[in-house]
């Protein structure tokens, strides 16, 4: 019944809204049970604001896709940007940022918070008070995390503020979880976290698993131990790529550059973030 009538809309308008279009290009029975509660886990209040220009994310299936995937078992689709992703043969993913801060040697400074960008005079303050000057700029971190941008429209600026962002909570388990997948998602409202990560199931010696939680949910007073981060996913609301466009079109116009999932404020996986930023300096030699 979903299937079928997810098909009764071929020919219509694509929603703009992401929840909107969960329900038009998967039917009602896919939006009730996972899609809808999946996510309004995940992005809480913001799930309604959600735009639909971000869903190379996810498989590009088409209702002639899902009939033969019924048919011969076999999946058929577009599968999306990251269906594959690269990941280091030995040791977690930190060995990618511990190999290039070793490359960077004495040039790297590490355990300082940047919280203001003069883009007039190309420098960046930190909050013990240092300053850092350089003839390109590329930061990384989140807009609204800055206390001060100089340099900046006042419209911009102000622009700024509208972007959206969500905090999770990963909270650490020491039990085996008795399952070989890697990622299991949980739609399910009674449960708090959206999602686990087996790591044990791919990375050699590892014990235990990761729960991840909006912040919204998570419950303070667990004994495990768990670790917040305040900014965890961008959000990508309606209105996010005209304000992310005019303060980027700003900045390059100062040689200061935003990159990856703050800085260009984009659900990036991280070795996209990589690609894009060996892409980067590779135009700028």
């Amino acid at each position: 019944m979903s299937i079928a009538k997810a098909g009764c809309n071929i020919g219509t308008p694509s929603p703009e809204k992401f929840a909107e279009w969960c329900r038009w290009k998967l039917g009602d029975r896919i939006a009730d049970d996972y899609m809808i509660p999946y996510n309004e886990k995940m992005f809480s209040k913001y799930l309604y604001t959600l735009g639909t220009y971000w869903l190379d994310k996810l498989p590009d299936v088409s209702f002639s896709d899902t009939i033969r995937s019924c048919l011969e078992r076999v999946p058929h689709a577009k599968q999306p940007g990251h269906a594959n992703f690269y990941y280091p043969k030995k040791f977690g993913y930190g060995e990618l940022w511990k190999r290039t801060g070793e490359a960077l040697g004495d040039k790297l400074v590490l355990s300082k918070k940047v919280n203001a960008l003069d883009l007039n005079n190309h420098k960046i303050r930190t909050t013990n008070g240092d300053t850092y000057e350089g003839d390109i700029i590329v930061t990384t971190v989140p807009w609204k995390s800055y206390d001060e941008i100089l340099g900046l429209s006042d419209d911009v600026l102000r622009s700024i503020q509208e972007l959206k962002h969500t905090s999770i909570y990963v909270e650490y388990v020491p039990e085996r979880y008795e399952n070989e997948a890697q990622w299991v998602y949980y739609p399910q409202y009674e449960i708090s976290f959206h999602r686990i990560l087996a790591r044990e199931n791919f990375c050699e010696n590892s014990k235990g698993y990761w729960t991840e939680t909006n912040a919204d949910r998570f419950n303070t007073n667990t004994s495990n131990k768990n670790f917040f981060n305040e900014y965890a996913y961008p959000v990508n609301t309606t209105g996010k790529p005209e304000i992310m466009s005019k303060l980027l079109r700003e900045c390059e116009r100062h040689d200061v550059y935003g990159l990856g999932r703050w800085g260009e404020h984009m659900h990036y996986n991280s070795d996209i973030v990589v690609d894009k930023a060996v892409a980067l300096c590779e135009e700028m030699m």
